[in-house]
Parts: structure tokens; C-alpha cells; sequence
């Protein structure tokens, strides 16, 4: 704490924004409410390290509807102050301890919008660094539930950083990653992960569900080789999970009980207590219009040479983005204090539809899980910016030939790039020839609840049937397993089929190449991590 530029009730931060009161935060480092004097709204604010800023730069001003908008970092003296949405609500830490209030399919269902509002940050090269029960807003005023708010950081060792940031480092994507899994094992258990994390599936033994064991241990392994980097596999395979759950029954309506007030205690930021407005400023409702625009204050220096904040920011489902801070003659950041009323995420069209938003779980009346859910998790087996467009997917689950199926995801990669220049899907799309049967099975066996079994012409004479070695891979890459017996089988009853002259059955001209297998590899990189 900078002595000469304190952070405590009356400072005003860039002559802007007011210190109102203190909030107590378990565990963490001091926080406070704070109004915008210029639009009245109520901010959270607290010291963010330097570390932690940087790694929050490019999210200001992201916008998605289960994320708190950051509004800014800003200069107070000799640190970075953090400037965000002020969320009221339940958090999960009103959780009764090792009492879990959801069920298994609320949590999936919640954990999901959760995960879709980290990833719209790590979409815009921001990592949110203060993924921890204090930030989830499980049932948020005003707001689709939940709501990933931001707390200060727990004071020394937490289960929420990875073991390779420790008590310190830079936040990162793979920290959020860490710190998802550890969230995700709070709420489906009601208590903390190890701060080491798991040596193996077989010690999460409160979770009894083998693929969400399977989840958390992805993102909670001890050894960081066995663990993801991303938030994708986990989303994933809650996908699934949740597909194939979504009708087993839910809370729903009132998911946490509320704990009796605690006397004489500053409001926690997920309690509903009520703040007193100052007298001067109006109330905090949402405003009937725009509030004003991006306001500019300086940064302070850093160490010997000036730094240039550029602040890049989308805003997620509304199709526009945040300009980037104007260059002056000193350096400028820009302070995001823009607050319209945000629209809740659309029900669930009746066509298949990737979209920008990902698995979320947002049809909650769907007792099936929704094509939706179950086709939409084929964006996490390409690359990134595959779909700029969404395409018709709804054919996928009931498609029975792996060759019809590989010919019409190759179309849809191609509707997806919108006829910009070729994605880096649809390059490697071209190239995988005998393959694409392979790669249909493969999102096929991921992403659908029991379809219906494949098939192919029957095989030629003392060739094994490669509708076999296709569901074969298939099952492999679900079930994280190795490709080296199915991909060698898949290759040899296609030279097989070559070899008997019904290569053209399949509609290619020669045996598989390893071009074409490499191209495969390649294509399912984000899924393997190979």
C-alpha cells in the first residue's frame, strides 16, 4: 500500500471515481466500493499487482452476459487500481461447507456459462487471474445466473493458482485454466481441490461421475504434462457430460439458501446487503440510455520507461468492439464506463448454430440437453476462428456414413470461414482425404448421445471393415487414449480397399498418404494436445 496515495473511503481515484466503503473479502486482500461521480454507477475496486494487470489489459470493456465488465485499470500513485462491475448477489461461498446445494446438473449447467465468460476473455488475449469461489455469482440481482465476477487474490498459498505460478507469477490462460478445474471441484463437492492437485483420476473420490472425473482431473492434474493448457477439454467434456444429463433433474429455481446476516460485518461483494447511496449522486439503477463514453486518465510510469497502455476490448454478442486508447502526448489508458442493460443470451434456436457463444447450457427447460449442446461442442475440435460463421449442423447426430458425414463437415468448414480468406481448418480440411471419414467419427462419438451406428459398402474380400477403424478412432479420442493401433488399422484396410480396386467406392483415387494422416493429427490438435 502506497502511504502517500491511499485506497480507503473519500479518495477520489483520477478525480473520477469515489471510494465509498470497505468490503470484506475471506482471506484476501482489501476491497472497496466505489461511484462512478460521473454516471453514478457502482464499481468494485481494489490494488491489482502488476502482474495481474497485465493480464487484464486486453479484457477492458469485454462484454459477455454471465462476466462483470472490467471498466478499467487505472493509475492511483504507484499501483494499478482495478475498477470492475459491482455484482450483488449469492456467491459459492454462500455453500454450507462440504454441503453442495446444486445438483450435479445445475453445477454442469452453471460451470458452463462460467467457462463461456473466461473463454470471451481469453478470446481477446486477457486472462482473468481471480477465478475463486468470491467471484462466482451464483444467483446475481438483475442478471442471467451466474455471473464471473472478479475478487482480490486470497492472501499466500491458494488451490486457485497452479502450482507453477505459486503465491506470485503472472496469471495466466492455463492459470485459469487450473483455477476453473479447482472451481468446478468446489461446486460439485463442497470443498477445495489440493493445492498440489491430483497424481490420478482414482484420488478425486468425491465426484463418483467417471467423465466429470475425468474433467476435473484435466485440468487438476499434478503433473502439468497431463494437464490442459486451455479451457477447451474442459468445457468439452462438460459438454458431454451435461448432453447426456440435462434431464436428471434439477434445482433450478432457488438454488442456494441464504445465510442469516452477520452483525456489525462490511457486506461480502455476493451479499445481498443493501449499501447506502450517497445523498449527492442518483440511484444506481440502469440508466434508460447509454451512459457516457470511454473517459481517458494517465497511467503511472513503469520503473524506467514509459509504457503505452493500448486497451483492446470485444464486446461480446453485441457484434462491436471498444476502439483502442488515443495516443497522446503522455500515455493514456482508457477507462471503459459505457453501461447498458445487457440482454439476456438467446433460448436455443431450433437449428444447429456455433455461433460466437459456445456451450453454455443456456436451455435450461431442455430436458434432452439440446442439439445445441450436443453439436456445438464440435467448435472445440478445430481450430480457433474455424466458424466465422455459423453453419447448419443439424444433420450430424443422425448422418450414418462416415463418408457422407466427412464430405458435409467439409462444407460446413467452408460455410464457416464466410468467403474470407481460408481458415487454417479448411486448409487442413483439404488435406486429409481418406481421413475425413475418421474425423466425422471422431466429432460424432464426441459430441452426440447415443447415434446411431455407422456404416459403410461392405468390406472387399480379406479387408477388415474401416467403418470399424473409423469408430475406432473415434472412441480413442474421446476417451483420451492412444491413436497409433487405430490410425495403423484405419490405414490398412484403406490400402486394402486400394489394393482390390474400390478405392473409387470411397471417392478417392490411391491409398492414404501420411500427408493426409498429418493433416488429420494436426486438425485434432486442440482435442489431443498432441
Amino acid at each position: 500500500m502506497d502511504p502517500k496515495t491511499p485506497l480507503e473511503p473519500g479518495v477520489v481515484i483520477a478525480e473520477r471515481f469515489r471510494v465509498d466503503q470497505a468490503v470484506a473479502f475471506d482471506g484476501a486482500g482489501p476491497a472497496f466500493l466505489a461511484t462512478d461521480q460521473e454516471t453514478g454507477d457502482r464499481l468494485l475496486v481494489f490494488d491489482a499487482e502488476l502482474a495481474e494487470a497485465d493480464a487484464l489489459r486486453h479484457g477492458v470493456g469485454t462484454q459477455h452476459p454471465h462476466l462483470a465488465t472490467i471498466r478499467g485499470l487505472v493509475a492511483h500513485g504507484s499501483r494499478d487500481v482495478l475498477l470492475t462491475e459491482h455484482v450483488v448477489g449469492l456467491t459459492v461461498e454462500s455453500f454450507a461447507d462440504g454441503t453442495p446445494r446444486l445438483t450435479q446438473v445445475d453445477v454442469a449447467r452453471f460451470a458452463l456459462r462460467a467457462l463461456d465468460a473466461l473463454q470471451a476473455l481469453h478470446n481477446v488475449g486477457a486472462a482473468h487471474g481471480f477465478v475463486q469461489p468470491a467471484a462466482l455469482i451464483m444467483e446475481p440481482d438483475g442478471r442471467p445466473r451466474p455471473v464471473m465476477a472478479f475478487a482480490p487474490s486470497r492472501l499466500g498459498p491458494s488451490v486457485y493458482r497452479c502450482p507453477e505460478r505459486g503465491t506470485n507469477g503472472p496469471p495466466s490462460i492455463a492459470d485459469d485454466s487450473w483455477a476453473a478445474g479447482a472451481l468446478l471441484h468446489r461446486m460439485l463437492t463442497g470443498k477445495d481441490a489440493p493445492a498440489a492437485g491430483f497424481s490420478a483420476e482414482s484420488e478425486i473420490s468425491d465426484v463418483d461421475t467417471p467423465l466429470l472425473k475425468s474433467a476435473l482431473f484435466h485440468s487438476l492434474a499434478a503433473d502439468a504434462t497431463k494437464r490442459s493448457d486451455s479451457l477447451q477439454p474442459l468445457r468439452r467434456e462438460l459438454a458431454r457430460w451435461f448432453a447426456d444429463h440435462a434431464g436428471d433433474g434439477s434445482s433450478n429455481s432457488s438454488m442456494l439458501s441464504r445465510p442469516p446476516p452477520l452483525p456489525d460485518v462490511p457486506p461480502l461483494p455476493g451479499a445481498r446487503a443493501s449499501v447506502p447511496e450517497p445523498e449527492s449522486l442518483p440511484p444506481t439503477a440502469a440508466p434508460s440510455g447509454p451512459r457516457s463514453g470511454p473517459t481517458e486518465v494517465a497511467p503511472r510510469p513503469r520503473r524506467s520507461a514509459p509504457l503505452i497502455f493500448a486497451v483492446v476490448a470485444a464486446v461480446l454478442g453485441l457484434g462491436a468492439a471498444w476502439g483502442v486508447s488515443a495516443w497522446r502526448a503522455k500515455p493514456k489508458v482508457t477507462v471503459i464506463t459505457t453501461s447498458a442493460p445487457r440482454e439476456a443470451p438467446p433460448a436455443a434456436a431450433s437449428a444447429v448454430s456455433l455461433g460466437e457463444v459456445a456451450v453454455t447450457g443456456e436451455s435450461e427447460g431442455d430436458s434432452g440437453g439440446g442439439a445445441d449442446l450436443a453439436v456445438s461442442c464440435v467448435s472445440a475440435h478445430f481450430p480457433k476462428d474455424t466458424f466465422k460463421k455459423s453453419p447448419d449442423l443439424s444433420w450430424l447426430c443422425t448422418e450414418v456414413s462416415p463418408l457422407t458425414g466427412g464430405e458435409k463437415l467439409r462444407v460446413a468448414v467452408v460455410q464457416g470461414a464466410a468467403g474470407g480468406a481460408p481458415t487454417d481448418a479448411q486448409t487442413l480440411f483439404a488435406k486429409v482425404g481418406w481421413y475425413e471419414m475418421a474425423l466425422f467419427a471422431v466429432i460424432r462419438t464426441s459430441c452426440c448421445t447415443e447415434p446411431p451406428a455407422m456404416s459403410l459398402p461392405e468390406p472387399s474380400a480379406g479387408c477388415e471393415p474401416l467403418v470399424g477403424a473409423a469408430t475406432d478412432i473415434g472412441k480413442a479420442v474421446a476417451g483420451k487414449q492412444s491413436l497409433d493401433e487405430p490410425l495403423a488399422a484405419f490405414a490398412k484396410a484403406a490400402r486394402c480397399e486400394t489394393d482390390a480396386k474400390k478405392a473409387s467406392l470411397f471417392r478417392r483415387g490411391g491409398p492414404p498418404q501420411p500427408s493426409e494422416e498429418a493433416a488429420f493429427k494436426e486438425l485434432l490438435k486442440s482435442v489431443t494436445g498432441q
